[in-house]
């Protein structure tokens, strides 16, 4: 093969192989082709894919203190206190924090590493959806989601949210280290002092 044979086909094996084009509505004639890379692609579900993994483990882990902490508040007499809203709001403050905004800043920081910086903001959204996705149907699977009941807030619309607000201060907290270096410019100036 020719040099320049030898390039087109690295090229045609790392070729774009998602083109999505959206068109602007009611007349606009504004238009967004997206054109990622196997890599890319890769890179992203392997970023929702830690994000799922992490929420798996916290999740767990989450459970075995809040039964820990049943067990305590039952030994002292005092497990009344679970009925009021105060510790529902606690509790959920307690699972969304460690759980979900952590799950998707770890996600968020592996596909902010090694996405490209142009359409992150798409990339970091899918993230966080593909680790919420997979949790959700897990959940689903092991019976812990019933549907019919009024826990939107905290099955639902919770993980979603932590997850990708987690992704995106993830993703946007690290930043790929160049191949190049960057040329920083400097300002000067003079001061001149008249007595």
């Amino acid at each position: 093969m020719v040099e320049g044979e030898e390039e087109d086909h690295e090229r045609s094996k790392d070729s774009h192989i998602c083109n999505v084009k959206i068109n602007g509505d009611q007349g606009v004639s504004s238009s967004m082709v997206l054109e990622w890379s196997r890599n890319e692609i890769m890179h992203t579900a392997i970023g929702g894919g830690i994000c799922f993994l992490l929420m798996f483990v916290l999740t767990s882990i989450i459970n075995i203190i809040e039964f820990g902490f049943y067990q305590i508040l039952k030994y002292f007499g005092i497990l009344g206190i679970v009925i009021f809203e105060s510790y529902s709001i606690i509790r959920l403050a307690m699972i969304l924090v460690p759980v979900y905004f952590i799950s998707g800043f770890a996600g968020g920081l592996y596909t902010g590493y090694f996405a490209e910086r142009e359409d992150i903001n798409i990339k970091l959204t899918i993230t966080g959806s593909i680790g919420f996705i997979g949790f959700l149907l897990l959940v689903l699977i092991f019976g812990n989601l019933n549907l019919l009941t009024s826990k939107y807030l905290e099955m639902l619309v919770l993980p979603v949210l932590g997850n990708i607000v987690g992704a995106y201060l993830g993703g946007y907290t690290i930043k790929k280290p160049s191949e190049g270096g960057e040329e920083v410019e400097k300002l000067s100036f003079k001061v001149h002092l008249e007595k």
